[in-house]
């Protein structure tokens, strides 16, 4: 038995109740549940992106500025639930954004005016002022080249973490 079969069951009351049972007693390792569902998502979302660039770049801010604080978080043993949540906002918005932008002005990241953002935030509710976070990530991390090969995610065990 392990977590992948388990996921493929289904996640309902009763499944999550026999992995509890499961992982009580130490049959599987124990993970964070949060941190299990916001991969899927992660994933889901990014598969839903028609834009190759708008793809590139949002999965990038998902898996190395967001996941990878959301497994820090995990595996001190600390509650997942709020930054997920939080996490979810920031990627959500930061890919209406990379969307608005290549489809209204044809531009990427890469080619992004401040005017661009000057445009999108006042035309929508306040949420929008949340890709913020996508673009402080973005200056920190301009030395990495777009696609460039990166090392595995420092979340051992791919999202097995006790709680």
């Amino acid at each position: 038995m392990t977590h992948e079969g388990l996921d493929g069951v289904g996640d309902d009351r009763r499944t999550m109740h026999l992995r509890g049972i499961v992982e009580h007693h130490q049959l599987i390792s124990p993970r964070d549940r949060y941190l299990a569902l916001f991969e899927g998502w992660i994933a889901a979302k990014m598969t839903a992106i028609d834009d190759g660039s708008v793809r590139r770049y949002a999965e990038q801010f998902a898996t190395w500025h967001h996941l990878k604080r959301v497994c820090a978080i995990a595996a001190a043993s600390k509650p997942t639930r709020g930054p997920v949540h939080a996490s979810k906002q920031d990627i959500t918005e930061a890919i209406k954004f990379l969307t608005w932008l290549h489809d209204t002005h044809g531009r990427a990241d890469a080619t992004c005016r401040q005017l661009d953002v000057d445009e999108w935030i006042p035309a929508g509710p306040t949420t929008r002022q949340l890709i913020r976070t996508f673009f402080v990530w973005g200056k920190d991390n301009a030395h990495q080249p777009v696609g460039g090969n990166r090392a595995p995610l420092p979340c051992p065990d791919n999202h097995l973490h006790p709680r």
